[in-house]
């Protein structure tokens, strides 16, 4: 079972195992970098005030496409 990450550094690697351990029916693993700690990771609720706004628009386009394609042509 490989258990050493090449890309992700130590820090990246704990928070991805804090969501992983809660998924059930899952083999035990600690992941491990050789990388180096990394940089201290952060949360921002100002981060959410910018990526808020595209996800809407990402959602608007999706449905719109929707409407669009379950429409027929008439030439």
């Amino acid at each position: 079972m490989l258990e050493q990450n090449y890309r992700s550094r130590q820090n990246i690697l704990d928070v991805a195992m804090g969501v992983i351990d809660r998924a059930q029916n899952r083999k035990k693993k600690r992941l491990f970098s050789d990388r180096g700690e990394g940089e201290k990771i952060f949360f921002s609720k100002h981060a959410m005030i910018i990526v808020k706004p595209h996800l809407l628009w990402i959602r608007l386009l999706n449905w719109l496409l929707r409407v669009i394609l379950n429409q027929k042509i008439v030439l």
